[in-house]
């Protein structure tokens, strides 16, 4: 209701969008349910139309992550595959010190196959330094990629 109410009073901002679109995936993953999917892909558009920069990268982020989650789902993808990408790697060239952006990108790699360019993005994501606040964060990033890079040296 929040989210809703944020996008309606202020719909030339990015943040009730993406924020929103946000909170709508965070309910998709407790509910184990894509019905908020087609919601969530129009919030991330339309933060992205506002600001494709904000939260470093983060509408092409959320987009990509959407795509790249989905696309091998045939009853709710909402992406392609080259979508997901796409998203994914603009988000790093708009942010290139965001740790975040290198992960996802790196998971995407990943699928495509492309594993000394998934391991350089996630050897990006060990040395970057996390940004101010988010030091709590890094951990999680940090475990992620080594994680991944266990998985292609496998």
């Amino acid at each position: 209701q929040i989210g809703r109410r944020a996008v309606r009073e202020s719909p030339e901002r990015v943040e009730p969008h993406y924020w929103y679109a946000n909170a709508l995936g965070r309910l998709s993953e407790i509910h184990s349910t894509p019905t908020y999917l087609d919601h969530m892909v129009e919030m991330g558009t339309k933060a992205l139309e506002i600001d494709a920069s904000y939260d470093f990268g983060g509408p092409h982020r959320f987009l990509g992550l959407i795509y790249l989650e989905t696309e091998n789902q045939p009853v709710y993808a909402v992406g392609s595959f080259d979508e997901a990408l796409e998203h994914l790697e603009r988000a790093c060239e708009i942010a290139p010190d965001y740790p975040p952006n290198h992960l996802a990108f790196a998971r995407a790699l990943i699928e495509d196959d492309r594993y000394k360019e998934a391991h350089e993005r996630l050897i990006k994501v060990l040395e970057l330094p996390a940004p101010a606040g988010e030091e709590v964060d890094r951990a999680e990033w940090i475990a992620a990629a080594k994680r991944l890079l266990q998985e292609i040296a496998g």
